[in-house]
């Protein structure tokens, strides 16, 4: 079932609209059908190169059916807007989602796609203290800050592409780089070029994350 409202604190499963504390904050928010929402939850912060969360939802919803994790889906993430604009919507709806929704602080995940996989890899850099992991769907290690900021060791990351990416060189030697950074790193490829990987890949991405962090305990 499709619930599709706007709710500040949504009690039930389903698909709502989120809104943060700026009037510019905007999300998809899903909650499978089988968690109990008086418990808290791994939960991924999805994000894109074009500001559609639906897109978000429609690669990761299976996922997050089969492994229990809570989706929070920007439509704010996009290709060409400066950090320094993007960071404070990005906090506020991490910030939003911890205070209103049924999701775990300390499991927060974050990915996406192209530019959003971009993006992640720099959420991941700057704010190790909040991101146990990521999924990177197509999408490389800006070059422009990569070498300055670091990467964080001790992360859980999952690289999903194909060869005919046109990204897949530079997302291979981003993966063998936080590998030798101490990430722990997972390698998925999928058929489709440069593009949003099938649902099951996510299932499978997501499987893995619990397991690395079940393996962490």
């Amino acid at each position: 079932m499709i619930v599709l409202l706007s709710l500040a604190c949504p009690a039930h499963a389903g698909t709502y609209q989120g809104r943060g504390s700026r009037p510019d904050t905007s999300y998809v928010i899903y909650m499978p059908d089988s968690l109990d929402m008086k418990k808290r939850h791994p939960w991924i912060l999805g994000l894109t190169p074009d500001g559609n969360g639906r897109a978000t939802l429609s690669a990761m919803r299976q996922g997050c059916d089969a492994n229990g994790w809570i989706l929070v889906a920007s439509n704010n993430s996009k290709n060409g807007i400066d950090w320094k604009i993007m960071e404070p919507i990005i906090m506020d709806t991490v910030n939003s989602a911890v205070r209103t929704l049924a999701v775990d602080p300390g499991k927060m995940y974050v990915g996406g796609l192209s530019g959003g996989a971009q993006l992640s890899h720099l959420i991941v850099a700057k704010y190790p203290q909040l991101i146990k992991g990521a999924v990177i769907n197509c999408g490389m290690i800006s070059r422009d800050w990569g070498k300055d900021l670091g990467y964080p060791s001790g992360k859980d990351i999952v690289f999903m592409t194909n060869p005919q990416d046109f990204r897949y060189k530079q997302i291979r030697e981003d993966y063998q780089s936080v590998t030798s950074h101490g990430c722990n790193a997972c390698w998925i490829e999928f058929p489709g070029g440069h593009a949003w990987a099938p649902p099951q890949y996510y299932s499978a991405a997501f499987k893995w994350l619990n397991q690395q962090a079940k393996l962490r305990k």
